[in-house]
């Protein structure tokens, strides 16, 4: 897929429950009410290798009901994260996060 461009809402992006094989080449995300990205319970999900922004609003989040399998083969990589930050809880299996630049921005992994 090419850019995902969001403005205000609920999310970004959002992958959840045993889905996943998305590969999005570029992110502008800015402003979003909940998260900028969830990914909750996915497999196969590779964001921004082409790169761009995610700013401000919610934050990238990777979580996980107990009643489905966990997130695995994730990748996030190449974007600048701005006043926001990348929460991993509970651990992925197989995630890559590489190459985010941070602006008043952190990441937490488990």
């Amino acid at each position: 897929m090419g850019t995902v461009r969001a403005r205000g809402g609920g999310r970004g992006i959002f992958c959840v429950f045993e889905s996943g094989g998305a590969v999005i080449d570029r992110v502008d995300i800015a402003d979003t009410g909940n998260n900028a990205i969830l990914i909750e319970n996915c497999q196969g999900v590779d964001i921004a290798a082409g790169g761009g922004t995610i700013s401000g609003g919610g934050e990238v989040r990777l979580a996980e009901r107990s009643e489905f399998p966990g997130n695995r083969d994730i990748t996030l990589r190449n974007f600048t994260l701005v006043n926001s930050r990348i929460v991993e809880n509970p651990c992925a299996d197989n995630l890559t996060i590489s190459n985010v630049g941070l602006s008043n921005s952190t990441i937490a992994r488990c």
